[in-house]
């Protein structure tokens, strides 16, 4: 009878700890802020185009091209032609100036030509 009491007490004991436990790993997060992509250009705005330095796509990306312009959307990242680029020169070692020709360009999307592809990013300021 003894025995008894003292698994029962022991299964109490270890209910209460467990019950603490998970009111202690709820966090209250609060309002997270939302993440809104802007516009960085409708046609005819201009775009700087990011990518990297790679040897392959300053042979693929050429000056005077268009290209089109994707956006990655849904859980399984399926892609959306959002636009379309005419590249103009290269900046620096890691940027492709360029005009939007048609659509609307965000920071996000990417210029994919055959198995390269560039980041667009908000213009820098001069």
């Amino acid at each position: 009878m003894r025995t008894l009491k003292l698994v029962v007490s022991g299964l109490a004991f270890l209910g209460v700890l467990i019950m603490g436990g998970y009111s202690a790993m709820a966090v209250n997060l609060g309002v997270q802020p939302q993440i809104k992509a802007s516009v960085v250009a409708r046609t005819g705005g201009t775009v700087m185009l990011f990518h990297g330095g790679t040897r392959e796509a300053k042979k693929l990306f050429c000056k005077g091209e268009t290209v089109p312009i994707y956006r990655y959307y849904g859980r399984y990242m399926h892609t959306k032609e959002v636009g379309k680029v005419k590249l103009g020169n290269f900046v620096g070692e890691h940027y492709i100036g360029g005009v939007v020709v048609s659509g609307e360009v965000k920071p996000g999307d990417v210029a994919m030509k055959g198995s390269a592809a560039c980041l667009v990013v908000k213009p820098r300021a001069r």
